[in-house]
C-alpha cells in the first residue's frame, strides 16, 4: 500500500518556523507556491505514489519530513473545452480515417488537435504569468502533483447519491494524467470569518468543493475517520485514510512547503512548467552519488557479493536502509555501502542536470567498476566490469512524466540501451526483462556528501 511503500522516503528539503521559506510577511497562499494538504481531524497529509491514481491521507508526525508524495503545486484553473471536444470525437469515431494510410487526414479532425494544442499552450501561458498573484476564497485552483505531473481530481459523478451518501463507483479522489473539469478545486472558508475575495492564509482552515458543483450543495473532498493499515508491514506504526467526496464540511489546511524560486523568471516557467518552483539542488547531475530503491520491494541495487566471494560478480537488492556514518565500523555493517553508485552522464559532463531518458553510466562508488549487461557465463545478466564501454550504456526511462530533468525522489525504469532489456527484480537478483513491468520502477534518491566522504 501507498503509505507502508513510500513511509521511509526522504525529500528535497523542510520548512522548519522561522526559517526563511517560511518567514513570509503576510502567510497569503499564491499561485506557484508548493504545499502540503493536511487533514484537520484525523492529522495527516494528502498522499499520492504516482504509481497508480490512488490518493489517500498517510499518518505524520510534525517533526518528520514531508514525503515527496505529498507535495503539491497550486495552479490557476485551466480551460479544457477542445480537449475534451477532440477525445470525445475521437472516441465516437467521427471522423474519416478510412484513406490514412495513404498520408489523408481527415480536415476536421486536424482542426481539432490544432485547437488542443493552442489551448494547452494557453494554460500553460496563464500558468506562467500568474505565478505570485494571491490565492482568495471562492477562487477555483488546482493542485499538480510535483511528484507524478499529474493532478488531483474529483470525480463526482451521479451527483444525488453523494448527497443522498451512497456509494458510488462513479466517484473517486485520484490523480488524473489528463487534465479535465474535474480538477478544478474551489477553496472555500470552513468558518465565516472569512469571505468570497478574501485573501487565503496558511493558517485558515478551509473546505476543498469540487469546482464542478454549481448548486447550493457543495461536493466537498473528506476524509475517512477509520485509520487503515498495511497487514504486510506487521505492525500499526503507520496509519492510512481513504478519501471520499461528501456534502459536509470536511476541515483542511494547507501547509507552505517552499515558495516560488524562480518568482519573476517567466520564460523559465513558460519552458518548464512542472518543474517552475524547484532550485538547481533538486535535481540529479552528472557526477552525483546516489541509490536507487526499487519501490515495489523496498530494497535497494546492490553490489556487495565481493565482501564474501571475489569471483562473484552478481547484482542483487539490499533491504538496509542504513548508511555508514564513521569510520570505526566493520565490513559487514559497511554492506549498505555497497548500494553508493555514481552517475556518469554519457557525454562525461559532471555537474550537468539530468534529464529523463538521457544515457547514462553506474559507476560502482566501492569497486570503481560499471553496472553492465554481458556476457558472463553461459548467458548474459547483470554485473560489473572494470573498463567502460558499449554495455554500460543505460536510460533512464520515465514512469510518470514523458519528458523533463530528473529530480531525487523521481521515479525511473532502468533499460539496457544496447540490448533493451529492463532491471527486473526475481528473489532479490537483478535479472533482465524483455517486457517492461510496471512494478520495476526505480526512486533515485540522493546520498549526502560528508556520508560519502
Amino acid at each position: 500500500m501507498l503509505a507502508s511503500k513510500r513511509g521511509n522516503e526522504r525529500v528535497l528539503g523542510q520548512v522548519v518556523e522561522g526559517s526563511e521559506l517560511s518567514n513570509q510577511s503576510d502567510g497569503i497562499i499564491r499561485i506557484g507556491d508548493i504545499v502540503y494538504v493536511s487533514a484537520d481531524l484525523t492529522g495527516g497529509c494528502l498522499s499520492a505514489d504516482g504509481l497508480d491514481q490512488e490518493c489517500r491521507v498517510i499518518s505524520h508526525h510534525e517533526t518528520d519530513s514531508i514525503p515527496l508524495d505529498c507535495l503539491f503545486e497550486l495552479r490557476v484553473q485551466h480551460n479544457y473545452k477542445a480537449q475534451r471536444t477532440l477525445q470525445m470525437e475521437l472516441k465516437k469515431g467521427l471522423f474519416d480515417e478510412s484513406d490514412e494510410a495513404s498520408g489523408f487526414r481527415d480536415p476536421r479532425r486536424i482542426q481539432r488537435e490544432n485547437d488542443a494544442k493552442e489551448e494547452i499552450h494557453r494554460n500553460i501561458y496563464e500558468t506562467s504569468r500568474s505565478v505570485g498573484v494571491p490565492v482568495v476564497y471562492g477562487q477555483i485552483v488546482e493542485f499538480f502533483h510535483l511528484k507524478s505531473g499529474m493532478s488531483l481530481s474529483l470525480r463526482t459523478g451521479d451527483r444525488d447519491s453523494v448527497i443522498e451518501n451512497e456509494p458510488a463507483q462513479s466517484h473517486a479522489v485520484e490523480i488524473s494524467a489528463r487534465g479535465s473539469e474535474s480538477s478544478w478545486i474551489r477553496l472555500e472558508s470552513r468558518y465565516k470569518i472569512r469571505q468570497v475575495g478574501d485573501p487565503v492564509h496558511y493558517w485558515d482552515t478551509v473546505c476543498l468543493a469540487s469546482g464542478e458543483s454549481k448548486s447550493e450543495s457543495n461536493l466537498m473532498l473528506s476524509c475517512c475517520s477509520e485509520p487503515q493499515y498495511d497487514a504486510a508491514m506487521g505492525d500499526q506504526s503507520t496509519a492510512s485514510f481513504n478519501l471520499h467526496i461528501s456534502t459536509d464540511n470536511y476541515p483542511w489546511k494547507l501547509r507552505l512547503y517552499r515558495k516560488n524560486s524562480f518568482h519573476g523568471e517567466q520564460s523559465f516557467i513558460a519552458e518548464n512548467p512542472a518543474l517552475s518552483l524547484l532550485s538547481n539542488k533538486d535535481f540529479v547531475k552528472g557526477g552525483d552519488v546516489l541509490r536507487l530503491l526499487h519501490t515495489d520491494i523496498q530494497a535497494y541495487l546492490t553490489f556487495n557479493d565481493v565482501l564474501f566471494n571475489e569471483s562473484s560478480t552478481a547484482i542483487n537488492f539490499s533491504q538496509s536502509h542504513s548508511l555508514p556514518s564513521n569510520d570505526n565500523i566493520s565490513m559487514v555493517d559497511a554492506i549498505p555501502a555497497f548500494s553508493l553508485w555514481r552517475l556518469e552522464l554519457e557525454d562525461g559532463t559532471s555537474g550537468a542536470i539530468a534529464a529523463l531518458k538521457c544515457a547514462c553510466r553506474l559507476q560502482h562508488l566501492v569497486t570503481g567498476q560499471y553496472l553492465s549487461f554481458a556476457q558472463q557465463g553461459t548467458s548474459p545478466r547483470f554485473c560489473l566490469i572494470p573498463t567502460p564501454n558499449h554495455t554500460t550504456v543505460f536510460l533512464m526511462e520515465p514512469v510518470f512524466m514523458t519528458e523533463g530533468l530528473l529530480k531525487w525522489q523521481g521515479c525511473i525504469h532502468l533499460q539496457h540501451r544496447i540490448t533493451g532489456v529492463y532491471v527486473h527484480s526475481e528473489r532479490s537478483v537483478a535479472v533482465a526483462s524483455n517486457v517492461l513491468l510496471r512494478q520495476d520502477a526505480f526512486s533515485v534518491e540522493q546520498v549526502p556528501w560528508e556520508l560519502v566522504q
